[in-house]
Formats: structure tokens, sequence, C-alpha cells
């Protein structure tokens, strides 16, 4: 985290327990934004934060803004210098800038400089909606909350990927109507000094990862995950096809170390690898798109001219996770790959470390906890490493 750690502490390390934290001040709020290569998505972003600003109930808040440039060569830097002067009068705004490293180390570096009780994440390709950061932010903190997280939707119209990502709920959350496992980097709130105590981000698991490590590690520590169903923030998704298979090799490698780290999945060897490979060879062909495009249309309403699309598209995603997995146990069995902090996220005797569940409540105040039985643990991560493969 570097040496700014030692930056307005008043905890020792490892003593920030359940219920030692209370009464945040919601009066003054940090907001952080990581950008990389989006100029007009970023634009877009900032002005539909001011705009939360400028309503009645922002009226009292002042939020210092952390925009940080993740190395971008798009012309970001200059964009972000004339957003600066389109900033309310309650902003200070500040831009970082760093080389290419990945949102997670540019969040880390965001909280280290932060001074307020709260710092909340946005994402560069969300727009928040009316009312975002006062439904995230205000009304109760209780001490046992170490994270509070909002709505994403997803925009209406666009391309074919983009109606694509729309039909897979791509990154909205809650991702899907099941229980809520994790909550959202892109619009999510967290109490400054859990993020401190527990190291902020993980920067391994960029792109794959890093918010359900985070949100893992805070109920590992004995904190609940809060979701707040008001805060709502628009996603603009992926244009084109490498994009989208990009990031779904990405997710495939970094959630293949997210469970060995979790101690979800066992270490890979050459053994398991060449096990790997084999069924990952036997999805390489694309059969079957034909009568899948027909499912699309007749159980899931795909518009005919799309289901084809849609099919393939689908086989091509799960190809480049796969490959991404694969990639990711060769590096993890050839000892390219560090698995240090292992043994923090997956106690000794535990099978599965989400040892500790909290009900959260959705919107319609149904509970969408499943049972704390080992069992049921256990369930709950293949239904979310299948929810994420499926991303």
């Amino acid at each position: 985290m570097g040496d700014e750690a030692s930056l307005d502490l008043s905890i020792e390390k490892g003593q920030l327990k359940n219920g030692s934290i209370a009464g945040y001040d919601c009066s003054r709020v940090t907001v952080v934004v990581p950008t990389y290569n989006r100029r007009e998505r970023v634009r877009a972003c900032l002005r539909g934060l001011f705009r939360c600003l400028h309503e009645p109930e922002s009226y009292c808040r002042h939020v210092d803004l952390h925009v940080v440039d993740d190395g971008s060569s798009d012309g970001t830097q200059a964009a972000l210098e004339d957003l600066h002067l389109e900033a309310p009068r309650c902003v200070s705004m500040v831009i970082h800038l760093q080389k290419h490293q990945g949102a997670g180390a540019a969040r880390n570096r965001a909280i280290q400089l932060a001074t307020t009780d709260l710092v909340v994440f946005l994402d560069d390709d969300c727009v928040p909606e009316p009312g975002w950061l006062s439904a995230l932010v205000d009304g109760p903190w209780p001490a046992e909350v170490g994270a509070r997280g909002g709505r994403i939707i997803s925009p209406t119209g666009g391309n074919r990927i983009e109606r694509y990502c729309r039909h897979i709920r791509y990154n909205e959350f809650p991702p899907d109507d099941g229980p809520i496992r994790f909550l959202n980097t892109a619009n999510c709130a967290y109490p400054r000094r859990v993020l401190l105590e527990l190291d902020g981000l993980d920067t391994r698991l960029y792109g794959g990862g890093e918010a359900q490590d985070l949100s893992h590690r805070i109920l590992t520590a004995g904190f609940e995950l809060d979701y707040a169903a008001e805060a709502v923030v628009v996603h603009y998704h992926r244009q084109s096809i490498r994009a989208l298979l990009h990031g779904a090799y990405r997710r495939g490698a970094r959630s293949t170390l997210r469970r060995v780290l979790w101690g979800v999945q066992a270490v890979p060897n050459r053994k398991r690898l060449r096990k790997e490979v084999r069924e990952l060879s036997h999805g390489l062909l694309p059969v079957g798109l034909r009568a899948q495009a027909a499912v699309l249309r007749t159980e899931k309403g795909v518009a005919p001219e799309d289901s084809l699309a849609f099919a393939a598209l689908t086989w091509a995603q799960q190809l480049c996770w796969g490959l991404g997995k694969v990639a990711m146990m060769s590096r993890i069995a050839r000892g390219k790959e560090s698995l240090e902090g292992m043994e923090a996220r997956a106690p000794e005797g535990s099978s599965n470390p989400l040892i500790r569940r909290h009900s959260l409540l959705r919107g319609d105040g149904m509970p969408t906890s499943q049972g704390s039985t080992p069992q049921g643990r256990a369930s709950e991560a293949r239904e979310q490493e299948r929810d994420a493969a499926a991303r």
C-alpha cells in the first residue's frame, strides 16, 4: 500500500473488530473514480455526479473527488482538466496520474489519500441517477456494516454487443435474482478504516474478482454487507467484440486465482492442468448454435435477428473464460503467480472460507441469504463461480 499507509491512522493493525466504529460523518465523503482510456465515458460519469450534488438533499455535503487516470492515452487527462472547471463549489476535485496498473491500484492510491470517514467507489463507465449519493451514504450506518452497495442497471438501445451485454446482465447488480453474495465496487461505499485495515483491494485480481474478494474479506473480518436499492447508477456496456472477449479471458484467469486463494479450488498441478485442457478442447468448436439460438428466441425473448449472434457470443465468451482459466492454472502450477495471503482467506480446516453469511434485504423486503450450513455455503460458492463464468 506504500509509505502513506501510516497517514492519519488511529487504530493499531489487527484491532478493527465488529462494533468498534460508529457515527460516521456523512457531510463530507470521498468519491473515487478510476479511469483508463474512456474519455467520453468518464465525462458522462462525472457530469452525472455533479448533477447529483446540485440536488437539495446534497446542498450541505462536501465531496472530495479523486479521479485517477490509470495511464490513459486517448486524451482523458485533458478532458478531466476541462471537467475540473465544471465541478460544483462543494467538490474538491483532484486528478491523479499514474502508469497503467489497474483500477484496484488506482483505488488503493485514493484510499491512502482520503481523510473522510466514508469512501465511495464509482466506475468511470457508470452514470449516477438522481439521488444516488444520498441514498448510498446517508441514513444509519450500524457499526457492524463494513460496506454498502447500490444498484447497477443497463441503458436501453445500443449496438448488438451492448444488447447482448444487457441480455446477460453484464456487470449489473444484483447480478441475478438469487442471494446477494458480494458488493460491486462500481457502486459501493466503505468506511475508510475498514479499507485501511484490510489493505484495500488485492490488485492481483484486477478485472476478475477484486470486488468479490474485498467483500469476502470484509465478511470474514466479522462485518456485514448492506444493500441500498435506491442508490442507482447506469452502467454503459462494452461496445466491441474484442473488449467483451478480452474481459471474459481476464475474468476466467482472475476468478481462478481468487478460487485458489479462497481455498475453494485446489492449488493446480500439472495433472489438473492437463485435465482442464482436455475439458476445454471439447468446447473449441461452436456446435449447436442454431439450437441455442432457437432457445433464446422461444424461452428468453431474444429478437430473431439477434438470437444466433447471441448464441455465438455466449460460446465465444465461455471459450475465452476457459482459456483464461487454463492460463492462470499454468502460471500457478509453474510458480509464476503469488499465492501470498491464501492462509488468511482460507482458515485451516475450512474447505470453504465463507464461514459468515448475513441476511441482506432487497428493495422488495425478501431475505436473500441462504442457510448457514456448510452445504449451503458451498452451494453459494459454486453458484457465484457460475455467475462469474457466465460474465
